[in-house]
């Protein structure tokens, strides 16, 4: 009778079992594990009610995988906004070199010399493609620094105090609203430029001065946008050939301007970027330049 209930049973569970979708194993024993039952559970099977709730077989990644990611995808961005910021600087180049050739036909038009329609047409037609490009390059740049910006700021939260002084939103968003860029925008550089240097090793960056030339080149941006605004103002209103000549040198005051500030923000750029890949070493060897 005993036996036969035992029988019934097992019978019972199996069929159990079988319907909800496992299925009977050998018990078996590892080397510092414990012996298992015998039924084999599923993966999609949630146990534990912990933090995670992590499924039967799932890992997650380690810290130091979730920064060597992070460090590769900042160094890739930093790589992208510098080639483009170069590519900036070329095309102020060149728009100093198209100033110059106009700056000429200005100077042969103002000593009674008739110009050709083909050299007045040329002349436009350059200063009309390299404006367009550098209007492209401007939008570009300013689209992926704010996507390395992002990145590096984010990868504060993965060392030393892993605090920062604003959210890794906001301090992408502060670039974008007019006024309140003027100072934020200055203030997430200057505080994602000593976290990076000091391996965010502190709570507070408030009142630590910044280097200099992140000042210097926080002051000639600004510089430039004004400078660059009065010469958009200006240009569609000339009446004479003084006029003429005086908006000429006014836009390659802005190109000149324009290529300091690009190397300039090359320099902020490429310095966060090599102090952040020193985030993985405890030992403090920077890695190499690019």
């Amino acid at each position: 009778m005993e036996a036969g209930v035992l029988e019934l049973g097992e019978r019972t569970l199996d069929a159990y079992v079988q319907r909800i979708g496992w299925h009977r194993r050998k018990v078996t024993r590892t080397c510092g594990s414990r012996a298992t039952s015998g039924i084999k559970w599923p993966a999609h099977v949630v146990t534990g009610i912990g933090i995670a709730r992590l499924t039967v077989g799932q890992t997650t990644r380690s810290m130091p995988d979730d920064l060597s990611a992070a460090r590769r995808a900042e160094r890739s961005r930093a790589r992208w906004t510098t080639y483009l910021l170069l590519g900036c600087l070329a095309l102020d180049a060149v728009a100093i070199a198209a100033g110059l050739s106009q700056r000429a036909l200005i100077a042969r038009l103002a000593a009674g010399v008739q110009l050709l329609p083909g050299d007045v047409a040329a002349n436009d037609a350059r200063h009309r493609i390299v404006g367009l490009l550098k209007l492209a390059a401007f939008l570009g740049t300013g689209i992926v620094w704010l996507t390395w910006f992002y990145r590096a700021y984010g990868n504060l939260g993965l060392v030393g105090s892993k605090r920062s002084r604003f959210p890794q939103g906001w301090a992408v968003g502060y670039w974008l609203i007019p006024f309140v860029n003027l100072v934020r925008a200055y203030q997430t550089m200057k505080d994602l430029w000593l976290r990076s240097e000091s391996l965010n090793d502190r709570d507070g960056y408030d009142n630590l001065p910044a280097p200099a030339f992140l000042a210097a080149w926080w002051g000639v941006y600004w510089m430039w946008a004004p400078v660059d605004r009065v010469f958009g103002f200006l240009a569609p209103n000339t009446q004479s050939v003084g006029d003429l000549t005086n908006v000429t040198d006014l836009e390659m005051l802005v190109n000149v301007v324009g290529i300091v500030a690009a190397l300039l923000a090359i320099k902020v750029v490429r310095e966060i970027d090599r102090h952040q890949q020193r985030f993985h070493d405890a030992a403090g060897v920077t890695a190499p330049r690019y």
